[in-house]
C-alpha cells in the first residue's frame, strides 16, 4: 500500500510539473506577450544607444566619477552628478561597453538589441544568423582596427578606441606580426566587409587579378584604392633650461601688454603673494566690508575704514558669542567664499617644463620572454617542482611571470628558490610574490634587459591624472600593466620612503612634490620642506611666496639647519592643536567638512575661523635627523603622525 501511494504521488507531481511547463511555454508563445517583450527589449537597445552616443561627448567629464565604482554605489550616491544624457546608469553602462569591452564598435550591441526586439515584435524579418555574425565580426575586427588606427591618432582621448578587448589583441598581434602585418590585416578586414556587402566588388577583384589592367564597361566609374597613412612625428627632446622653476609659477597680466623679457626680469616684475607664515597667536579679528564685486568679504580689522552703510550696520550687529558659530544673516545676498580669489591671476605650470622622452612604440622582445620562461621552468624542475602553466605580463621596466604549480607543491619551496631563479636568469635581482593577491598564482618579477623610461611628463599629462579628483593626488609612475599609478596622500595619511643609496628615494620625493604643484592651488595647499643636505630642495626656493610655509623670524623658507627643525615641528604641532580647536567649535570632524562650511559662509571669521589649506611636510634624510636631533624631534613627529590627518597635515 505504501509503495502504491508513493507511485501515485510521483505521478501527480510529474503531471503538475508538465502542466506548469506547458502553461509557461504557451504564455511565452502568446503573440501579445512576445510583442510586449519585444517593445521592452527595443527600448533597452535605444537607451543603450543614447548612453553610448552621449559618452562620446560627456565621457571625459564623467570618467573620474564612474571609474572604480560599482553600479550599486553610483545609484546610491545621491550627490553624484553626471553629464551623460541617461544619468548614472547610462554612464556606467557606456563606460563598461566602450572602454572595457569593444571600444567604439560597441555601438553595434544596441543596434543588435533593437533588431532583436523588432524581430520579437515581428516587424523585421532579417535573418537572425546573419545579424549575429555581422555583429560578432564587427565587434571583434572593428575593435582591433580602431585600437590600431585611432589609438595611434588620438592616444590621449578619454575613449579607449578598441576597448580592453581590442587593445589587448592588437598589442599581441603587433608584437607577433609587426606594423606591416597589422596594416595587411586591417586591409583584409576591409576587403571582407566590402565583399560581404557588395557582390559586384568580388567580380571586379577577379577581373583585376586576371587582367593586368582593370577594364570597366559603359559608364562605370573607377574606384580609387583605399590608402592608409600614418603620420609619425617625432618631437625633439627639450634641452635643459636654466632657472626652470623661475618660470614655473607665473601670474597672467591683463593690464599690461606682453613683452619679451628674461626670466629674472619677469620674476621681478610679477605680482608677489605674501608668504604663508605659521604663527602661534590666534588669527586677528576680522570684520565685514563690502567688496567691489557686489558681495561681502572678510578683511583684517586694522586695514579697513569705517563705512556708513546698511551692510556695515548689519555686520556690526552680529553676535560675538563663541558658542554660536553659525549665522544665517545675509545668506541670500552673499556668494560662496572663493579661496582662490586672492590669487586669481595665478597660472599653473605648463607641460613644456617637463622633459619629453621619445621612447616610441617598442615591441615586446618575445625571444627574451620565451628564454626566461624556459629557464624558470628548468630551474623549478631541477628542484622537483612542476608547474601547470606560466604566462608573462610585460611592463616598461619589469616583466611579471605568473606560474601555477601542480597540486601538492608548497609555496614556501618556491619562495626559497628566489636566489636560484635569479642566478639562472642572470638578473640583477628578482622578486617572488607568493601568492598573487586575488589571482591564485605565484608571481616572479624579472627586470627587463632594455627598460623603458617612464617620464614624469607622460604621467602628469595622462587623462587619469588630469581628471583625478583626489584631495592630494600623487602620481608615482606606471604599473606593470602600463597604467598610471595615482594615490591620495590625504587618505594614506603619511608616507615613509625607504631604500638603499641610489635607489631613487629623492626622485620619489620630487615626483610627489611635482604632482602636488601641478594639481593644487597655493590657497589650497602649503608645504614645509626640510632638507638637511641643503641641495635637494633648493630648486623650490623660487615658489616661496606661494607654496612654502615658514616661521615668522626665518629668512629662508626651506629648513636646512638641524637646530631649526625642532622649532618648525613644534610650530606644526601648535598649528595642529589650533586647527582641532577650530574644528571643535565648528562641530565638524575633518578639514574637508570644515572648509565646505566656511565656503558656504556658515562660519563667522569674527570668531577666529579661517580657510584651512592642506599642509604637506616633506623631510629628506630623516635618518640623519634622528641621529643628530634625537628625542627632540621624536615627540612632535609622533604627535603629528598620530593626530594630524583630520586637520589636513601630512608628512612624507
Amino acid at each position: 500500500m505504501a509503495k502504491s501511494t508513493k507511485r501515485k504521488r510521483k505521478k501527480t507531481t510529474t503531471s503538475t510539473a508538465r502542466k506548469r511547463r506547458t502553461a509557461i511555454i504557451s504564455f511565452l508563445k502568446n503573440e501579445r506577450v512576445r510583442f510586449i517583450f519585444g517593445v521592452l527589449i527595443a527600448f533597452l537597445g535605444i537607451f543603450t544607444l543614447l548612453a553610448i552616443i552621449s559618452f562620446f561627448f560627456t565621457g571625459a567629464a564623467d570618467q573620474s566619477k564612474v571609474l572604480n565604482k560599482s553600479f550599486w554605489e553610483l545609484t546610491q550616491d545621491k550627490q553624484l552628478e553626471v553629464n551623460n544624457w541617461t544619468s548614472t546608469g547610462g554612464a556606467f553602462l557606456a563606460e563598461t561597453l566602450v572602454n572595457k569591452w569593444f571600444g567604439i564598435f560597441s555601438i553595434l550591441i544596441p543596434f543588435f538589441i533593437i533588431y532583436f526586439g523588432l524581430r520579437m515584435m515581428k516587424v523585421s524579418d532579417f535573418s537572425f544568423i546573419k545579424a549575429l555574425l555581422i555583429t560578432a565580426f564587427g565587434l571583434i575586427c572593428g575593435s582591433i582596427t580602431s585600437a590600431f588606427i585611432f589609438g595611434r591618432l588620438f592616444p590621449k582621448s578619454h575613449i579607449n578606441w578598441g576597448g580592453a578587448h581590442g587593445s589587448q589583441i592588437e598589442r599581441l598581434l603587433e608584437s607577433s606580426i609587426g606594423v606591416p602585418g597589422m596594416i595587411l590585416l586591417v586591409l583584409l578586414f576591409i576587403l571582407i566587409i566590402v565583399i560581404a556587402f557588395r557582390q559586384s566588388s568580388m567580380h571586379k577583384i577577379q577581373e583585376t587579378l586576371i587582367n593586368s589592367k582593370p577594364t570597366f564597361n559603359g559608364n562605370k566609374e573607377s574606384e580609387t584604392p583605399i590608402k592608409l597613412e600614418f603620420d609619425e612625428k617625432k618631437e625633439p627632446e627639450e634641452e635643459a633650461k636654466p632657472g626652470i622653476l623661475k618660470k614655473l609659477f607665473s601670474f597672467k597680466k591683463t593690464n599690461k601688454p606682453e613683452t619679451e623679457t628674461e626670466p629674472e626680469d619677469i620674476l621681478q616684475n610679477r605680482e608677489e603673494a605674501p608668504a604663508p607664515v605659521m604663527q602661534h597667536t590666534a588669527p586677528p579679528i576680522r570684520k565685514k566690508e563690502p567688496a567691489n564685486d557686489g558681495f561681502e568679504v572678510f578683511v583684517p580689522k586694522d586695514e579697513i575704514q569705517v563705512a556708513e552703510n546698511k551692510t556695515e550696520e548689519k555686520a556690526s550687529s552680529l553676535p560675538e558669542s563663541d558658542t554660536n558659530e553659525e549665522t544665517d544673516l545675509d545668506v541670500e545676498i552673499m556668494e560662496d567664499y572663493d579661496p582662490k580669489k586672492d590669487l586669481s591671476s595665478f597660472a599653473f605650470p605648463t607641460m613644456d617644463l617637463l622633459k619629453v622622452y621619445n621612447t616610441g612604440n617598442r615591441q615586446v622582445d618575445m625571444q627574451e620572454q620565451n628564454e626566461n620562461k624556459d629557464k624558470i621552468i628548468r630551474t623549478l624542475r631541477n628542484y622537483g617542482i612542476e608547474i601547470t602553466s606560466i604566462k608573462a605580463t610585460v611592463g616598461p621596466t619589469i616583466t611579471l611571470y605568473e606560474i601555477v604549480p601542480q597540486a601538492g607543491v608548497r609555496i614556501s619551496r618556491i619562495r626559497n628558490l628566489e636566489d636560484d631563479i635569479a642566478l639562472s636568469l642572470s638578473a640583477l635581482g628578482i622578486r617572488i610574490i607568493a601568492p598573487m593577491p586575488g589571482k591564485g598564482t605565484i608571481g616572479i618579477e624579472v627586470p627587463n634587459k632594455d627598460p623603458q623610461i617612464v617620464s614624469m611628463q607622460s604621467v602628469i599629462a595622462s587623462v587619469k591624472f588630469q581628471e583625478c579628483t583626489y584631495e592630494l593626488p600623487v602620481a608615482l609612475g606606471k604599473t606593470i600593466t602600463n597604467e598610471v599609478f595615482i594615490f591620495d596622500l590625504a587618505k594614506m595619511p603619511h608616507l615613509l620612503v625607504a631604500g638603499a643609496t641610489g635607489q631613487g628615494k629623492s626622485v620619489g620625493l620630487n615626483a610627489i612634490i611635482t604632482s602636488l604643484l601641478y594639481k593644487k592651488h597655493p590657497s589650497e595647499m602649503k608645504m614645509v620642506l626640510i632638507d638637511p643636505k641643503m641641495v635637494e630642495f633648493n630648486i623650490y626656493s623660487t615658489i616661496e611666496k606661494h607654496y612654502l610655509a615658514k616661521l615668522p623670524d626665518e629668512e629662508k623658507a626651506i629648513i636646512t639647519d638641524v637646530t631649526k627643525v625642532t622649532q618648525t615641528l613644534n610650530s606644526l604641532t601648535k598649528e595642529m592643536d589650533d586647527r582641532y580647536e577650530l574644528l571643535m567649535r565648528a562641530h565638524v570632524r575633518a578639514i574637508k567638512e570644515y572648509n565646505e562650511k566656511f565656503i558656504k559662509r556658515k562660519l563667522n571669521p569674527k570668531n577666529g575661523h579661517r580657510y584651512l589649506p592642506y599642509i604637506v611636510v616633506v623631510i629628506d634624510e630623516f635618518g640623519d635627523l634622528i641621529m643628530t636631533a634625537g628625542k627632540e624631534i621624536e615627540m612632535p613627529i609622533a604627535r603629528i603622525a598620530q593626530k594630524a590627518r583630520a586637520v589636513g597635515m601630512h608628512m612624507v
